[in-house]
């Protein structure tokens, strides 16, 4: 998909947000069906759509403690240990993003 791609889209009504897209549009754009995405409004008013990535994780490779603390939290905050999973990723991402963002300043200086 071209990260350049601009579409204009009437978002759907409903508890949740759906947006259609026609056939042509889901092949234009490489998407799936029942893709997830993360989504973000930009200061421009528009609205950001990126596609989530499918990651496997291989849990015999991974440390007892680190199992353990990803059941503990998903214990403590009732949620699925995919979602710790997934939140964890994010914090870490944002991380990396703020890491970036820093560096990139201090170098433009």
């Amino acid at each position: 998909m071209d990260e350049s791609t601009t579409l204009t889209k009437k978002i759907l009504p409903s508890k949740d947000v759906y947006i259609q897209f026609t056939e042509e549009e889901v092949d234009q754009l490489g998407l799936e069906a029942g893709q997830n995405f993360s989504v973000e409004l930009t200061p421009d008013g528009h609205v950001l759509m990126k596609p989530y990535v499918k990651l496997e994780v291989d849990f015999s490779e991974l440390p007892r403690e680190i199992l353990e603390n990803i059941i503990a939290e998903s214990c403590d905050r009732d949620i699925s240990a995919n979602n710790v999973i997934v939140d964890m990723l994010k914090a870490g991402l944002d991380r990396l993003e703020n890491e970036k963002t820093t560096k990139d300043g201090e170098e433009n200086k």
